[in-house]
């Protein structure tokens, strides 16, 4: 996804002189695999634990207006989860949550995938404004794929071709919207 950097590339050389590794491309793709998915291991968390495990919240300038931003791992699994549309919804009221945006990633080879799912909760109209510009999104373009084959809560779902835009990126794009 792009994250990797000068320096990154320098420690990791030098960490594998002193281990003395032997082929250390071939050994830093497994161990990245093995990190990416560490960190996507979700099974011991349920699906309300999930909402709350790598999330954040944003809000307008008073508060009145709130978007949810979880991280939960591979989406289209998430929606398929027990309990997982209930649980969104408790969620959601004990937070006071308008929309609900999942993000997820999951290890894919030697990257990884992203995913992304709107759910309307009790604004209509954010809803629909956030749906917009998700898929209009110039800086960067996300290149959803959307998933007509998923029926969760009546919200979409996408397959994001840009790998390398992250919550990070959209959440400033979000927020500005809610302002």
């Amino acid at each position: 996804a792009d994250k990797v950097r000068e320096l990154d590339i320098e420690m990791a050389e030098f960490i594998e002189r002193i281990l003395e590794i032997e082929n250390p491309v071939e050994a830093r793709k497994k161990l990245f695999v093995e990190l990416v998915t560490a960190r996507a291991d979700i099974s011991a968390l349920d699906s309300l634990q999930l909402l709350s495990k790598d999330l954040k919240i944003i809000s307008n300038a008073d508060s009145s207006v709130r978007v949810a931003i979880p991280g939960v791992g591979y989406v289209f699994d998430y929606v398929e989860m027990p309990n997982a549309e209930e649980n969104v919804r408790i969620f959601a009221e004990r937070e006071n949550i308008d929309v609900v945006m999942l993000m997820g990633m999951k290890p894919s080879g030697n990257s990884v995938e992203r995913m992304l799912g709107v759910i309307n909760i009790k604004n209509e109209a954010l809803y629909t404004e956030i749906l917009n510009t998700v898929k209009t999104m110039t800086n960067p373009e996300l290149k959803l794929h959307r998933k007509a084959d998923i029926h969760f809560m009546g919200g979409e779902f996408f397959q994001q071709g840009n790998v390398k835009a992250s919550r990070k990126q959209i959440l400033p794009v979000i927020k500005e919207l809610l302002n």
